[in-house]
C-alpha cells in the first residue's frame, strides 16, 4: 500500500485556516483505510486535532512547538533538528509539505529535507513580495520547487508575484481550494435581523497587524461621520498586537463601537451573527474566512490582495479596498453603508457565487489534484 506523510511546517501559531487542509486530508484517508502519517509542530491548543488524527488511523510526528524552542534557544533549535531526523521521510511513497506562508521550507532543519523525499507536494499559502530574501534562501526555495511533483497554492497571484518580485520560477504549478471548517447550507443563510438599528460588522483574523491591518481598520472608523452611526465592530482572533489594538481602540475612543473577543467560540455562528464581514488586509493569498462568509451567504468587504477580488465583486456581493489606508477604507465603508439595505440581497449573490465556482468536495478535488486516491 501507497504510504502518505503530510508534513506541516507552519509554526508561526497553534492553527491557521492554512491547516484544513491537510488536516481533513489525512483523517479523510485515514478513515478510508488509507495508509496515512502526520509530523506538525506540538502544540496544546491543538491536542483535541492530533487525538482525532490518532483515532483514524494516522501516527503522529510531534515536533517541539515555538513556545519550547524559544524558551530554550540553543538547546531547543537542537531538539527540533533531532525531531525532524528521526522522522523516517525515507519510508513515503509521498509527502504533502504544508507551508503556512510561502517559504517556510527554507528555514531551520527543513533546508535539504527535500534530499530525504521521494517524491514530495509542496503547498504555499500566502506570498509577501516586500519581505527580504537572501540569495541562499531564493536558491534553497528554487531547488524545493523544482524537485516538486506539484507546486499548490491558495491563488495563482502567488506564483505570478514570487516571480515577478524575486525571479522564482515555479514549475508544475496549480490553484487549490481550502475546505471550509463547517457544513455548506444548502440555501443561503437567513439574514439577521437588525437589532435596535446596530449593525454588526466583523473580522476574523490574527491580532498581527503587520499582516491583517486591524489598526488601520479602526483609524478608518474613527471619522466624525461614523460616530454618529449605529454599528458595531467585533474584531475576532488572537495574536500579539492584543494590547496595541486595545489601545488604539481606547485612544479614539471607541470601546462601545470596536470588541475584541478572542478566537469565536461558535465560529459559524459568529459570521451568521454578522451583516457585513471584513477582510481588509495587508497580506493574504485566499483567506478561508472569505470563502465561509461567501458560503454563510454575507457580503463582504476586501483588500485588492490575492485572490479575493476574484470572488468580491463591487456592488453585487461585496466591495474591494483599493488601497489599505485609513482614507481608501473610510470611502469604501461609506458606499457600503449606503446600500446598506441591500446586504441581504448581496449576501444572497455571495452564496451563488461560492455555489458555482468552489468544489462540492474540497478534499477529494484535492486528493485527486496530488494523486494519492487508488
Amino acid at each position: 500500500m501507497t504510504k502518505i506523510l503530510f508534513l506541516s511546517v507552519m509554526n508561526g501559531s497553534a492553527w491557521g485556516g492554512s491547516e484544513e487542509l491537510w488536516y481533513q486530508s489525512a483523517i479523510w484517508m485515514a478513515r478510508r483505510q488509507y495508509d496515512v502519517d502526520v509530523c506538525c509542530f506540538d502544540s496544546a491548543e491543538k491536542s483535541g486535532r492530533m487525538k482525532e488524527l490518532e483515532e483514524a488511523g494516522c501516527q503522529l510526528f510531534l515536533l517541539p512547538g515555538k513556545e519550547e524552542t524559544k524558551k530554550q534557544l540553543l538547546l531547543g533549535k537542537i531538539k527540533l533538528s533531532k525531531a525532524v531526523a528521526e522522522v523516517p521521510f525515507e519510508q513515503y511513497d509521498k509527502v504533502i509539505v504544508n507551508q503556512g506562508g510561502w517559504k517556510d521550507v527554507t528555514h531551520g532543519p527543513f533546508k535539504k529535507l527535500f534530499h530525504r523525499m521521494k517524491e514530495y507536494v509542496l503547498i504555499y499559502h500566502n506570498y509577501n513580495t516586500n519581505e527580504k530574501f537572501s540569495l541562499r534562501k531564493f536558491s534553497l526555495l528554487q531547488k524545493w520547487a523544482d524537485k516538486a511533483s506539484k507546486n499548490l497554492g491558495d491563488t495563482p497571484k502567488i506564483f505570478r508575484a514570487l516571480e515577478e518580485a524575486y525571479s522564482l520560477n515555479i514549475p508544475n504549478q496549480e490553484n487549490i481550494f481550502n475546505p471550509l471548517t463547517f457544513d455548506v447550507p444548502p440555501t443561503p443563510a437567513p439574514y439577521p435581523e437588525v437589532v435596535d438599528g446596530k449593525y454588526i460588522f466583523s473580522v476574523f483574523a490574527a491580532l498581527d497587524i503587520e499582516r491583517k491591518a486591524q489598526d488601520v481598520l479602526i483609524k478608518a472608523l474613527a471619522g466624525s461621520a461614523w460616530k454618529s452611526r449605529n454599528w458595531q465592530l467585533h474584531l475576532y482572533g488572537a495574536g500579539k498586537d492584543k494590547e496595541l489594538l486595545q489601545k488604539i481602540i481606547l485612544e479614539h475612543q471607541l470601546q462601545a463601537n470596536i470588541i475584541l473577543h478572542g478566537n469565536a467560540t461558535n465560529y459559524k455562528e459568529a459570521i451568521r451573527q454578522s451583516h457585513l464581514v471584513l477582510q481588509v488586509t495587508h497580506i493574504d493569498a485566499m483567506p478561508i474566512t472569505v470563502m465561509d462568509s461567501l458560503a454563510m451567504a454575507r457580503p463582504v468587504v476586501v483588500s485588492n490582495v490575492g485572490d479575493m477580488p476574484s470572488w468580491i465583486k463591487t456592488n453585487v456581493n461585496g466591495w474591494v479596498v483599493s488601497q489599505v489606508t485609513p482614507a481608501a477604507i473610510n470611502q469604501t465603508l461609506e458606499q457600503a453603508w449606503e446600500q446598506r439595505h441591500n446586504w441581504a440581497a448581496m449576501g444572497k449573490e455571495s452564496f451563488s457565487i461560492f455555489q458555482r465556482n468552489f468544489p462540492v468536495n474540497p478534499i477529494e478535488y484535492f486528493l485527486n489534484q496530488i494523486a494519492v486516491l487508488h
